[in-house]
């Protein structure tokens, strides 16, 4: 699922590895095998970066965001994103920090509504969500 996105070639994520957004079936969780830490995310078009630390160093580790297809409608309506973490079983213990990933958002069928995206880190025992509030214009596909 991971391609090079059908975005302008303007936007500094055309040559990045975007991968698209998962939908899942409500209900469903698919979890992480180790812990993340989430250090920075940011809305550029329809692509999410999500800059992530965690342990490892010896095998390529793999984030995948996902999402359960429902919009929560309040005064601004809210859509609960979960990044789930893939070590490959990385038993080294370097630090990685700040290594950006990138996640295509086009799938999201939240056209012309100001919404706010919560990101979540299942791993982390607080599980403080990120937030990103923005204008839609994202198309459903």
């Amino acid at each position: 699922y991971s391609y090079k996105p059908d975005i302008d070639t303007s936007s500094s994520y055309a040559e990045k590895d975007v991968k698209d957004l998962v939908i899942i079936k409500p209900g469903l969780r698919p979890g992480s095998d180790a812990y993340f830490s989430i250090s920075k995310i940011n809305l550029e078009g329809s692509v999410l970066e999500v800059d992530v630390s965690y342990s490892g160093g010896c095998k390529e580790h793999d984030f995948i965001l996902y999402w359960d297809g429902k919009l929560a409608f309040s005064i601004i309506p809210a859509v609960n994103l979960h990044l789930a973490h893939n070590s490959n079983q990385d038993g080294c213990a370097a630090y990685i920090s700040n290594h950006p990933f990138y996640f295509n958002l086009s799938k999201m069928n939240v056209i012309d509504k100001t919404v706010v995206l919560r990101i979540n880190n299942d791993t982390d025992p607080g599980n403080v969500p990120q937030f990103v509030r923005f204008k839609a214009s994202l198309t459903g596909k």
